[in-house]
Formats: C-alpha cells, sequence, structure tokens
C-alpha cells in the first residue's frame, strides 16, 4: 500500500517573523526589513509560489545572513520545489545557527527520507522529538520512515503518539492504516482512512488506499469509487490510474478500462503494459498496492 506521504515543517515558517537587530540612529531597523521581507516570502510560499518566496527570503537571508529561521525557511521552500540537496544545505546552515531548533531538524530529517537515507532521516528526526518531545508532525515522519525500514511496530506507536498530541494530523491516520494493512485488518484501515479523508478531503494517496482496502473486502464498486476519486484529485497518480483499470476489467467494464490504459501509455509506460496484459490477454491482474 503506498505510504509516502511524508510532509516538511512548513507550518513552522512563521517562527520567530521578526529579530531584533540593532542599528544606527537614523537608519531604518533591520528588524522592520527582515520581518515584512519573511511575511512576504511566507506569503508567496502559502500561494505556492515558490519562484517568489525564493526571491524574497533570498533578499531577507542578505539582511541578516545568521538568521537560523530564514535559513530554515529558504530550506523549506527549495524542499517543496524538489530542490532537496539545496534544501539540505539551507537547513543544516538553520541547525548550525540554532542547534535546538526542532523544526529544522524535523524538516532535515524529511529531506533525508526523501533522498532514501532512512539513518540520516532517523538520526535528525530523532533530535527533534528529543527537542520538543510533543512535536506530533517529528512524531509522524519518523513512522514514516520506520514504515520505510519495515519496522511496522514501532511506526504504529509512533502514529499512535503523533495521533494523541494532533488528533486532526491526517497523516498520522494514514500512517496507521499502512500498518494494519501489514496484517490484513482492513476494517481497521477503512476507518483511518476515512478519518484522514474526512480531516483532508483532498488526500489522493488515502483515496486510492481506501480504494485497495474495498478491494480486499471484495467490495469492488466501492473501491472503484475511491480510486476514481483519486485518480480525480491527482491525474497523474499513475498507480491510481492502474488500479481503477484493473477494477472495470473485474467489473466488466472494457470501454472504462481501455481509458485507463490510454492515460498510462504515455504517463507510465510499465505500468501501461501490465495493464495490456490484462486488457488483451485475458489476464485478470491483482490490484497494485505497492509502488
Amino acid at each position: 500500500m503506498k505510504h509516502k506521504t511524508l510532509r516538511a515543517a512548513i507550518v513552522f515558517l512563521l517562527v520567530n517573523a521578526t529579530v531584533v537587530v540593532s542599528v544606527g540612529q537614523g537608519t531604518r531597523p533591520v528588524k522592520q526589513t527582515l520581518s515584512e521581507l519573511r511575511a512576504k516570502g511566507i506569503s508567496h510560499y502559502q500561494s505556492r509560489e515558490f519562484d517568489k518566496a525564493l526571491d524574497v527570503l533570498n533578499k531577507a537571508l542578505a539582511v541578516k545572513p545568521d538568521d537560523a529561521a530564514t535559513n530554515n525557511d529558504l530550506g523549506i521552500t527549495y524542499a517543496a520545489l524538489g530542490r532537496h540537496a539545496e534544501a539540505i544545505k539551507f537547513l543544516e546552515q538553520a541547525i548550525k545557527l540554532r542547534p535546538d531548533f526542532p523544526e529544522a531538524l524535523c524538516s532535515l530529517g524529511t529531506e533525508f527520507y526523501h533522498m532514501g537515507d532512512w539513518n540520516k532521516a532517523t538520526e535528525f528526526l530523532q533530535q527533534a522529538i528529543l527537542v520538543k518531545p510533543e512535536y506530533a508532525l517529528a512524531l509522524n515522519n519518523l513512522g514514516q520512515v520506520y514504515l520505510e525500514t519495515g519496522n511496522y511496530g514501532e511506526a504504529r506507536v509512533l502514529f499512535e503518539q503523533a495521533m494523541s498530541r494532533s488528533p486532526d494530523l491526517a497523516e498520522a491516520h494514514h500512517g496507521l492504516a499502512v500498518v494494519f494493512s501489514q496484517v490484513g485488518n482492513y476494517e481497521a484501515v477503512v476507518k483511518h482512512l476515512e478519518t484522514a479523508i474526512r480531516i483532508k478531503p483532498g488526500f489522493f494517496e488515502a483515496h486510492n488506499n481506501l480504494g485497495v482496502a474495498y478491494y480486499h473486502q471484495g467490495q469492488y464498486k466501492q473501491a472503484a469509487q475511491s480510486i476514481a476519486r483519486a485518480v480525480q484529485l491527482n491525474q497523474e497518480f499513475g498507480e491510481a490510474i492502474y488500479n481503477l483499470g484493473v477494477l472495470r476489467l473485474m467489473l466488466r467494464q472494457r470501454a472504462d478500462a481501455i481509458a485507463q490504459y490510454d492515460k498510462l501509455k504515455t504517463l507510465n509506460p510499465k505500468l501501461a503494459g501490465e495493464l495490456y496484459r490484462g486488457l488483451y490477454k485475458g489476464m485478470i491482474l491483482s490490484l497494485r498496492d505497492q509502488e
């Protein structure tokens, strides 16, 4: 079951929004300038105007290069653009300037997760939790790392801790659903995925995985509805398109299955080939629930 839903600590762009710096008489206060620039950068980030955010935040950094919060802001903005090496550079600088910066530690651990470095991801996420034991996002993200390394028992503990601290953290419910899927407890899987979707209606991975859970319960129509919603939310979600194609075959809706195949031909030729074998060689494939 697909479960890569890790988040950076983007909510903490607003941490330390102003910095007190003494300046000479008659000079515009650096405090106001830095605050204004960061606020503008944050606004661009929240509007998903990441390139504009980078431009403004780099100007803020020029005002005070040793500001840990601005370095953190730049790091997570680069992360949002998928520029992970640059994100890591600024997050490491933020931590160098402020070693007990839990948000930067969490974001750095998250970046190493996306780079596939489980050891470093674990190291920095654990540091974030050590500094801030109630940090739900860091607990959740460490749980995600343990999912990747097959440590489902520890992952479950961490997701439950994250949920106890932040009941509306949709990713923790999603992660716990993945844990329960490993032991075939699809009743619990459905419960947590429905909760995740209620909290975050646009959570397309959760919609897909809810469809997978319905599939395993033999509820094929409900499975198709959930996965169709995932595709509607993310029309480049190859695995969901594949899943929908397989379900359309199972429901004898061949024309719709062919439509999903046509989408996959350019999006993901490998999955298109697998679906093709089901369409044209009489094979009904198992629903794909892994990356």
